[in-house]
Parts: C-alpha cells; sequence; structure tokens
C-alpha cells in the first residue's frame, strides 16, 4: 500500500519526487514540504527504522516541512497507554529533523474492533508552529475507514509579534564613565535633621543628581544603538587591544613605500597576535565558566539563557484597556482595614546605620541586564553610582532606617503581565503579575531583609516546615520530609504498618492577597526590632500601581499583597504565613510548606482514621487561612495515598520526562544533524534536559518502581546526547554517552543523591571523580559500542581535553555507524556488505580508514600531516596530542563519508 497527496484549492504542486518510495510521497506546495507516511502494522522494527531512515534521508534539505501519516507506533507522548518500539524508534528517528508533534488532545485517531488508539500522527517544523492551529481529529466528517479526518489550519504568513515592552530612557550601552562620574562628584546630600519627612527629600535629592548623570552620559534608549549587544567574551583589554591593532593597521597601510614599512607591519603583527590571543583566551575562560556553573547551578544562568532560546520571543499580552483592568481588579484584591501602626521604641534608642560591607553585600546581587524600575536609571549606572559615591548612598539608607521612611519614589511599582502557556488570553488568571521596582528602593529592601533574617533563622523564628524562600532549604529538602514520613508509615514490620495519605493545598491569589495587618502582627511576634517594624509600616503605606494599556498609562492603589519581584516580598509573606504552618493538629498529621503550597500527611493504622484526619486539619488549615484573609485553590488540590500495598513509589520521573522530551524536541531547531552549532556548543544545550530529569533525584533515585521510569528517561536523555555528536538513532547508549563526553543519566542521578547526603560539604569535585571512575567501570563491562571502545578506551582522557568538536562525519568514524555496507546492511538485506574496491572483504569503518585502496590518498595525506601512520589503536590519542592532528582527522573522515553517501544515493537512485 501506498501513501498519497490530495492538492485542493487550485493550489500548485511546485515540486514532487522523482521516483516513487514505498510507504511515503511528498510534495511541495506553497513552498511547504508536505510528507505522508503510512507504515503497515506487519512492517517489523528493523523495516519500520528502515523507513523511517529513507524518510529522513529525503528530508535533507526540504524546510520548512510537515510530516503525517499512519505510523502505527505508541507512546505515551500522544496519548497512547504505553510506549512500545515502534514508538521509541519513531522518537529516535524524528530527533533528527526540527520537527515537533502537533498531536493535543490525546484524542483517538482509530477507533476498530479491539478499541481506540492514537496512532495518526502531525509533525511539522519548529518554525511553521507559530503558522499553525486549530488541530483536531473531526468526529462528524466521513472517511470510509476506521480512521478518523485529521484538521488543521496553517496560515500563510508568520503571525505578526508586537513588542509591549516600554522604551527605555537611557541606553546603558552608551555609558560614558568619565562623564558620568563628572556629573555625580559634585552632589551633595544634606544632612539628617529632625525635619518630618527628610529622608524622602534625601533620596529624592540622590536619584535626581543620578537621573542627572544619565542625561549627560548616556543617549537615549532609541539612539546611536549598536545592531548587536556584545559578545560574551568581550572585555576591557580586548577592547584596548583592538584599539591598538586597528592603530598599528593604518600606520603600516600609511608607510606602504616608506623606509618604515617593514617595522611598521612587524608592530601590527605583534600587536594582532595579542589580541587574537587575548580573544582565545578570553573565549575560552568564558565558555568553560559557563560549563562549570551548569554543574554548580543547574536552574542558574546556563539553563535561563539556553530555555529563552528554546521558547521563542515571550507572546506579548494584551493592552485591551478593559482586559488589563479587569486583570488589575482580579489579581490586586483592595482591602478596606487601616493599617496598625507597629509600637514605638523606645525613647532615644540606637539605630545601627548602614555600613559599607552592607552596602556592597546589596549590590552584589544587581544584574547588569536586568530590568529597570520605573525612574529607568539602568542598573550599570546604578552600580557605578554605588562605587563613586557610596557615602550619598550611605547616608540616604541610614536617613530612612532612623526615621522610619521608605520613600514613596521607590514604592511605585511598574505592572508586567506575564502570560501563562497553554491558558486563555481573555481571563484574568492567565497571567502572572511581575513588578518591577526601582532598583535603588531595592538595595534598601535587601539591607533590611538581611536584617530581618536574623530574627526568622533564629530558634524562635519561622517554623522548620516552612521550606520556600529560606537559605539551605530546598525542594528536595521538602519533598524528602514528606517521603520521609511514608517511608517510616509502609515500611514497618508486618503488624506494624499504617497507610500514609498526603493531601497538597494551594491558596488562590496567595502573594497579592497577603494583609498587611497580619505580617506586621507577625513581625512583633517573633521580637523585631521597633525601627525594622517601623520602615516596614512605611513600606506598606501609600504604595501605586503603573500599568500601560491602549488609552494610555493608568495607575492605582494597592492595598495588600507582597510585590512579586521584590526582595522583601518573600520574607514577608513567610512572616505572616508562619501561624498556618505553627497550626495545632491531632497526632498522626504533619504539615511541610513551600511558599504558599502546604503538603499535610495523616497517618494512621487504617483508610477510616486517615480520612477522618485529614479531614479535621484541612479543615483547620482553611479556617486558619480564611483568617489572614486567604483561601484555598480547591481546583488545584491533589491527593495522594500511600499503603504498602500499593508499593511506594515517590517517582515524579514521568513528569519530568514528559516536560524534557519536549524540550529534546524543541533543541532539534538549534541542533540540525548536519552543520548548526559545534559539539561543545551542543552539549551546554544538551544539560537542559538533564536538569528537567534529574529534578528530585536525591528522593526518586532511591525509590522503587523508578527502573521503568528510568528507561523512559534515558531514552529522552539519549536523544539529546544524539544531538550533540549529530550521531545516528540506532547508536548504542554507551557510546553515545562516551562521545558526548556526558555521564549516563543513572550515574548522574546516583551523584546528586551522593551530594545531597553531603549537601554541607564541598564534594562537588570529590563526587564527580567517583562517577567517572563507575562510568569507566560501566564502559569497560558494556557489550556495545566495543568499536568506540577500541578507539576510546580512556573515557577521562577524552572529556577532558582542551581542543576538539565532535561533528557529524567525525562521529560516523568514531562510532562504526554510517554510510558503511556492513552497517547498512543491517537494515537492507538485500544489499551486499563486501567493499567494491576489495573482494571477500567487509566494508566496514576500519576497513574504511585504515585499509580500503579507494581512500589512499587522502590517508597518506593525512599521515604526513600526523607524521606517523595512524591506526584504531593511536588515532585518538593523536587528535587529543595536538588540535592540528584533530583537523587533519576531521578532515578525512568528511572525505571519507562524503564520498560514501554519494555512492549510496547512486546505487539507491
Amino acid at each position: 500500500m501506498q501513501a498519497a497527496i490530495w492538492v485542493r484549492g487550485g493550489l500548485p504542486v511546485q515540486d514532487r519526487p522523482s521516483r516513487p518510495h514505498p510507504f511515503f510521497t511528498w510534495a511541495r506546495v506553497d513552498d511547504v514540504y508536505i510528507f505522508s507516511v503510512y507504515a503497515s502494522p506487519g512492517l517489523s522494527n528493523a523495516e519500520f527504522s528502515a523507513l523511517l531512515a529513507d524518510v529522513v534521508e529525503e528530508a535533507q534539505g526540504k524546510r520548512p516541512l510537515i510530516i503525517a501519516g499512519d505510523f502505527n507506533a505508541w507512546s505515551t507522548e500522544w496519548g497512547s497507554s504505553e510506549t512500545r518500539p515502534r514508538g521509541v524508534i519513531l522518537l529516535d528517528a524524528l530527533s533528527a529533523m526540527d520537527v515537533v508533534l502537533l498531536n493535543t488532545g490525546h484524542t483517538p485517531t482509530f477507533t476498530g474492533p479491539q478499541g481506540s488508539s492514537t496512532i495518526d500522527l502531525s509533525f511539522a517544523s519548529y518554525s511553521l508552529t507559530p503558522r499553525v492551529s486549530g488541530w483536531r481529529v473531526e468526529r462528524e466528517v466521513f472517511t470510509s475507514s476506521d480512521h478518523r479526518a485529521i484538521t488543521f489550519n496553517l496560515s500563510a504568513h508568520r503571525p505578526h509579534r508586537s513588542s509591549a515592552c516600554p522604551r527605555r530612557r537611557w541606553s546603558a550601552r552608551t555609558l560614558d564613565v568619565e562623564a558620568f562620574s563628572e556629573r555625580l562628584s559634585g552632589v551633595r546630600i544634606p544632612n539628617v535633621n529632625a525635619t518630618p519627612g527628610h529622608p524622602e527629600d534625601m533620596a529624592a535629592a540622590l536619584i535626581t543628581a543620578i537621573t542627572e548623570a544619565c542625561d549627560v552620559s548616556m543617549s537615549g534608549g532609541g539612539a546611536r544603538r549598536r545592531r548587536h549587544d556584545p559578545v560574551y567574551w568581550w572585555t576591557d583589554e580586548i577592547a584596548a587591544l583592538r584599539w591598538q591593532c586597528l592603530r598599528a593597521r593604518r600606520l603600516a597601510q600609511r608607510a606602504r613605500g616608506r623606509a618604515a614599512e617593514d617595522a611598521r607591519l612587524d608592530d601590527f603583527v605583534v600587536v594582532r597576535g595579542r589580541l587574537r590571543s587575548a580573544i582565545e583566551e578570553s573565549k575560552r575562560r568564558c565558555w568553560g565558566a559557563l560549563c562549570d556553573e551548569v554543574d554548580r547551578d543547574v536552574w542558574g544562568r546556563p539553563y535561563g539563557t539556553i530555555m529563552s532560546r528554546l521558547r521563542g520571543p515571550r507572546a506579548t499580552p494584551s493592552r485591551e484597556p478593559s482586559l488589563v483592568r479587569r486583570t488589575v481588579a482580579a489579581l490586586f484584591p483592595t482591602v478596606t482595614e487601616a493599617l496598625i501602626r507597629p509600637p514605638a521604641g523606645p525613647a532615644g534608642a540606637v539605630i545601627p546605620g548602614v555600613t559599607l560591607e552592607e552596602l556592597r553585600g546589596a549590590c552584589t546581587r544587581i544584574r547588569d541586564g536586568a530590568a529597570p524600575g520605573p525612574d529607568s536609571v539602568p542598573n550599570r549606572a546604578l552600580k557605578l553610582a554605588v562605587v563613586l559615591r557610596p557615602d550619598a548612598f550611605l547616608k540616604v539608607y541610614s536617613a530612612c532606617l532612623s526615621g522610619g521612611v521608605f520613600p514613596s519614589s521607590w514604592k511605585r511599582q511598574r505592572l508586567v503581565l506575564l502570560p501563562k502557556p497553554g491558558r486563555p488570553p481573555d481571563a484574568p488568571s492567565s497571567y502572572r503579575p511581575l513588578c518591577m521596582l526601582d532598583t535603588a528602593g531595592k538595595i534598601l529592601e535587601r539591607i533590611i531583609c538581611r536584617r530581618l533574617e536574623e530574627y526568622t533563622e533564629a530558634p524562635d523564628g519561622l517554623s522548620d516546615h516552612q521550606h520556600g524562600f529560606r537559605s539551605g532549604r530546598s525542594t528536595v529538602d521538602a519533598i524528602e520530609s514528606v517521603t520521609a514520613a511514608a517511608r517510616e508509615a509502609v515500611g514497618g514490620a508486618r503488624g506494624s504498618r499504617k497507610y500514609c495519605a498526603v493531601v497538597i493545598l494551594d491558596v488562590r491569589n496567595a502573594f497579592n492577597s497577603a494583609r498587611w495587618n497580619n505580617s506586621l502582627a507577625a513581625l512583633e511576634r517573633i521580637h523585631t526590632p521597633e525601627y525594622l517594624q517601623k520602615i516596614i509600616y512605611s513600606y506598606f503605606q501609600a504604595r501605586v500601581l503603573e500599568y500601560d494599556t491602549d488609552d494610555g498609562p493608568e495607575s492605582c492603589s494597592i492595598t495588600a499583597g507582597v510585590p512579586q519581584g521584590s526582595v522583601l516580598g518573600p520574607i514577608l509573606w513567610n512572616v505572616m504565613y508562619d501561624s498556618i504552618l505553627r497550626l495545632r493538629l491531632d497526632d498522626g498529621v504533619r504539615m511541610v510548606g513551600f511558599a504558599d503550597n502546604i503538603a499535610v500527611i495523616a497517618v494512621a493504622g487504617t483508610t477510616y482514621e486517615v480520612e477522618d484526619l485529614l479531614s479535621c486539619a484541612i479543615a483547620r488549615v482553611r479556617d486558619a487561612l480564611w483568617g489572614l484573609g486567604l483561601e484555598t485553590a480547591d481546583h488545584k488540590t491533589e491527593a495522594l495515598l500511600i499503603s504498602r500495598k500499593g508499593g511506594w513509589r515517590p517517582s515524579p520521573l514521568k513528569a519530568a520526562s514528559e516536560k524534557a522530551s519536549k524540550v529534546a524536541g524543541a533543541l532539534s531547531q538549534i541542533m540540525p544533524t548536519i552543520g548548526g552549532p559545534r559539539s561543545s556548543r551542543r552539549r551546554l544545550y544538551a544539560n537542559v534536559t538533564d536538569s528537567i530529569l534529574l529534578y528530585g533525584a536525591p528522593i526518586w533515585s532511591c525509590g522503587a518502581g523508578t527502573r521503568a521510569g528510568m528507561r523512559r528517561a534515558e531514552a529522552i536523555h539519549r536523544r539529546a546526547c544524539l544531538r550533540v555528536i549529530s550521531g545516528r538513532p540506532h547508536l548504542s547508549y554507551d557510546a553515545t554517552y562516551v562521545l558526548a563526553s556526558i555521564p549516563p543519566l543513572a550515574l548522574l542521578a546516583d551523584e546528586r543523591s551522593r551530594l545531597y547526603q553531603r549537601r554541607h560539604e564541598d564534594a562537588g569535585a570529590e563526587e564527580r571523580q567517583e562517577t567517572l571512575r563507575r562510568w569507566q567501570s560501566r564502559w569497560d563491562r558494556s557489550p556495545k559500542g566495543r568499536w568506540t571502545h577500541r578507539l576510546i578506551p580512556n573515557i577521562r582522557s577524552w572529556i577532558e581535553r582542551r581542543h576538539g568538536e565532535v561533528d557529524y562525519h567525525l562521529t560516523q568514524l568514531l562510532t562504526g555507524h554510517g554510510y558503511f555496507k556492513h552497517h547498512s546492511q543491517r537494515y537492507d538485506h538485500n544489499a551486499s556488505a563486501v567493499c567494491p574496491a576489495c573482494p571477500l572483504t567487509v566494508e566496514d569503518a576500519e576497513h574504511v580508514f585504515f585499509n580500503c585502496p579507494r581512500f589512499e590518498e587522502g590517508r597518506e595525506k593525512l599521515h604526513r600531516q600526523l607524521q606517523e601512520v595512524a591506526r584504531p589503536e593511536n588515532i585518538v590519542q593523536l587528535m587529543l596530542a595536538d588540535k592540528k592532528n584533530w583537523l587533519a582527522v576531521a578532515t578525512f573522515a568528511k572525505s571519507v563519508i562524503t564520498s560514501l553517501r554519494a555512492e549510496e544515493m547512486a546505487r539507491r537512485g
């Protein structure tokens, strides 16, 4: 049976295959390549893999494309009850293409006598996804078969994305440091006196001086803008060397035909060499720092950088006035109760002024590239102002603390609505409110926050059950508290085992609904100094929210909540929420909190007792929340019953695998099989899947029932590693990991678990060495990838190399999987494995690269460049010894693979 494409509506077919293909065909319509595939259920897995290899081969260079058809493949990624081998083969094959799955809703596409299933799939190029909409399975359309019709819309053009970001007043890239310093040096801040409101005037004078310095030292946001941001490796030293290089080149050019020509040219060559060396060293240092940061902070800058590329441009929220006003009214409720003034401190109490160490510590958390607040002062300029005039900032901040005044100019918050993915755009709950605040005010907030932490982290401070927004506590700690209770309940001896139930409660619009009086009362309860209570009281007063609509800018008063995006917000929330976590509950019930989420855990001998305990506990929690002006979001409530009979399987791997699978698919956009970024950059991209898959690894890695989830997670992890090395989908797991220089997922999970057990030690380097030792032992014992093991017996020397990129052609030499007849025969039993130039000799990687006379000329050239005869036992050592050797081997591999591919295409055609 063949596949077909029916083009309607008078659209011309611009291109089509020159010869028919079994089980698939394609056509180019309106500059989009459409592939139709039918994979019969009678095909073996090897034949199915060969069919997909032909589709991938035919699709080379054809973009954008849509691939649709009946694949008869099962996978949980498109709604099947389980993942079968054909589903894994399909995902691996299509991972070499920049396509994403269009199926949504997990609606069955086939209904037969034996049941329903989802076997009709649609894939589209990543670049086409903004143009695709309305994918659905039609129920009313007659198809004369058990398969249902599938329809979707493809718009003619990519939708226009408008930017709603406010235009910045100054461009930090044009900052003239000398002009800024000269202007700011004459600033005079008046001394503190007893005049009411004087800190307000001092803060206003300081910000006025900074804005005037910005005016004389920077251009407007739209003037003299560079086409691109500076590259990540650019430094002041490189800028100076570049200026010297340009000057030396001009002098050499002007000296042509004169006596000083040779001397000028020599000077230019020397300076140019210094510049190149500085650039290379800076690139190596900055790239190494970025890669090292992945191990130190899995959710840090590398993760954010890569995910920003995968997500693409952020969806722009609507500025329609009625929608924005409804959203603001829903997310920022109005509270009419008056603020209760905190108790006055003793007369003449000494209030410690702000120290230079406090000021510098608060400034270290400011990122240069972060968006400014309503005053539009770039963070780079403000940090420079702190360096130039710390005395002015110390005077202002100390006056604010002593006077108990938080300046009103720093209480303006500019609203940015971030759309939540997959939510209806006309619903207020579809947006996450982020409040942009002036950086000068956030510095004061951080100073206050660090002083508050002395009391919240004291023995009689916050409850130990709160794990959110606290140093040294994480989600893993919160999960461990829950799992420890479950293990204790179900892990006892026979007769003492109990039931354990966990209910997760979420608070509706929590941070914007927090009552200020409750926070102030909680501060007094933990014996916070009066001067801190007083300035926080001022912090709450007269807050203003500013937002933009199509009718122009608008504003409203804020009477509750902690600003999302502020520094003080998290700690003030914890202080107010602490009373919930200190509720006295029945024996057998405990609570674990993380930010606004609460896990209520009940342990008892029978399910009836568990139900009673949970009902009482949840009722008390809801009553306590009501007393704080909060309520639970019941639609987000989740419950789980754990018993010995059902087993204890704390495995978040399924959800993590689903998210990682989507990310791995999106990586295809920036990591094509041929071309694209180099392998070292691909490796950094692939680390995103590690961060997702290994989330909570210290918990689930030691749980029962992990093996099945681990197999699926490893398949996704391997798919990302294949993209790193541009490898073929049938490459063994072990060889893939070694060539990608990424340890297997199971070993990484064990390492995370060991590091968690030693989280109070600096054991990262030691545990990584242990992982390498285990990896090497596994590599030596594995029966797979033996050709790669013959070339790379030592993993450490390979992954610690200081040069060398792996690409599509070099991978085929190092794996033996490629355009070799011995390898192709596995998928085409009618083909011969014999070398066409060497009778009775099998054409495999070793024969082609090291013995075949067809490539003798290139091989001799390679030996001259290496100054040694290359053999399987020494070729990798020669590559690692010198960068030129590596490039020589990679060039020879590319020429050989290109020739073999041309022979294969000629044989097929």
